[in-house]
């Protein structure tokens, strides 16, 4: 996803003519994370925990937009892409050669869109139900048989000892359960321990990124002014 985006910005740049349909492309390129990361956490990219009004005051997007996006639910990210794939069309579209940077720019939106299915696949996908069934029974009879066979030896510390194993068997198979919805920010234990990616880094990685080959646009057009035209 990071990479991607990356190429896409790069591509923009390149490519789209018109400077406002080429922001409008980046806007909505350092939207699309956002959306993704809203989508596979079950939410609306307008919730209050989502950055949604964050990127209306950052002027991304307007409120109009935010609530188009809003409307989409589940396709938030899709929208995205039609949305950036349109001002291609409209830019790209009308110049000579615009087959050849369409179907470059139509791989980077599959790569893109290729990496939302991985992450709603592996989001999507769980441990088979009689996983956690074997293994409470299993932290059953271990609990069981444990303080039978050490309660003759260590009497009461054996119950001590017992709880602390268990304690621990079942924070494996909390832990466990929980790496497998790596995508949500919800927290085991309090906040003893956070499960889930950071993908509130991800996405402010890639908006950074975006922010910084924009930059770099207009020192790549000083240079190359410079060689074409020398004093």
């Amino acid at each position: 996803m990071i990479s991607g985006s990356n190429v896409a910005a790069q591509e923009a740049i390149c490519w789209i003519q018109s400077e406002c349909l080429q922001d409008r492309f980046l806007a909505y390129l350092i939207v699309l994370p956002y959306a993704m990361k809203a989508i596979l956490r079950g939410k609306s990219l307008g919730d209050e925990k989502e950055e949604g009004g964050l990127l209306v005051k950052k002027g991304m997007l307007s409120e109009e937009e935010l609530d188009n996006l809003c409307r989409q639910d589940a396709h938030t990210a899709y929208y995205c892409v039609e949305m950036m794939r349109s001002f291609v069309y409209y830019d790209v579209g009308k110049r000579e050669g615009n087959p050849v940077m369409i179907k470059i720019f139509e791989d980077t939106f599959r790569a893109l869109m290729s990496a939302q299915g991985v992450m709603n696949r592996l989001n999507n996908t769980g441990l088979p139900p009689m996983y956690n069934t074997f293994m409470t029974t299993l932290i059953v009879t271990f609990v069981i048989v444990a303080n039978l066979c050490w309660s003759v030896k260590y009497s009461w510390y054996a119950l001590g000892a017992t709880a602390i194993l268990t304690f621990i068997l079942s924070t494996l198979v909390t832990v466990g359960n929980g790496m497998l919805k790596c995508f949500d920010d919800k927290q085991v234990f309090g906040t003893v321990l956070t499960i889930g990616l950071p993908l509130e880094k991800y996405c402010a990685l890639i908006e950074k990124n975006v922010h910084a080959i924009y930059r770099r646009r207009i020192s790549n057009e000083e240079q190359i002014l410079a060689l074409t035209h020398p004093p």
